[in-house]
């Protein structure tokens, strides 16, 4: 069988589970049995490439050199333990760890044939899920600056990158029925996705909808302000991806 690689380039706290669920409603989408699906929690990947860990945890971008340099992984090694790991009576083969954003290019280069999906979300509650979820308490200039350098990577990756779709987190829950349909069109050997499903995300079972306001509604004036004195800084890569600074 000919195997088709799948990858989802989607930054931490911006939907990139929700994708991997759906996707994983096909018949012919193999997930890994591993904590969120990621490939960099199979058990023994954290030999073979770099893990974000201890500081890194949720704010990978600050090591970026550490996550970008080749010598750092283990490809042949990787590839089959995630050959190991995938049902590969299936066609499509999915993987999605959130520092893919750092290495799309890298993984473009040991799997064949490989698309890719990029994804990104709302800059505001990403923060506000990166500074609530992370037990360090990152502060909200360094919750921004990881979403400018993730929207900075994306550009670049969507630039020069052929057998890509970009789909917003925004766009997945607004109209998820036209999503779907597009992926498929994207990588036909889904054959087919289930979009009334209710998924667990973070113990939670629901259908797909967009949670953004409910999670700006947690930011104070103060937060805000704090998260818009890093992204007013970053004018093009907000309108590249059609956000706004909220006053």
């Amino acid at each position: 069988m000919l195997h088709q690689y799948l990858f989802v380039v989607c930054p931490n706290a911006s939907g990139s589970t929700l994708w991997t669920k759906l996707i994983g409603t096909s018949p012919n989408a193999s997930l890994f049995p591993a904590v969120r699906h990621e490939g960099q929690n199979v058990k023994g990947a954290a030999h073979l490439m770099p893990i974000p860990q201890g500081p890194e945890t949720g704010l990978w971008t600050a090591y970026e050199e550490r996550f970008t340099n080749e010598a750092n992984y283990d490809w042949s090694a990787i590839k089959a333990l995630w050959q190991n790991n995938w049902d590969m009576n299936k066609a499509v083969l999915v993987e999605k760890s959130p520092p893919n954003v750092l290495r799309a290019h890298l993984l473009a280069g040991y799997f064949q044939p490989s698309k890719f999906l990029f994804s990104i979300r709302n800059p505001y509650p990403v923060c506000e899920s990166l500074h609530r979820k992370n037990i360090n308490r990152p502060t909200w200039e360094a919750c921004a600056t990881h979403w400018v350098k993730c929207a900075r990577w994306q550009m670049r990756h969507l630039s020069r990158r052929e057998n890509s779709i970009y789909i917003t987190y925004e766009e997945l829950c607004g109209n998820t029925e036209k999503v779907a349909q597009r992926l498929i069109e994207f990588i036909p050997e889904l054959g087919s996705l289930d979009t009334s499903r209710q998924f667990s995300i973070h113990s939670h079972n629901k259908p797909i909808s967009n949670l953004n306001a409910a999670s700006i509604e947690h930011l104070s004036r103060e937060d805000i302000k704090a998260i818009n004195n890093v992204l007013k800084h970053y004018p093009e890569e907000l309108r590249y991806h059609g956000y706004d600074l909220l006053s």
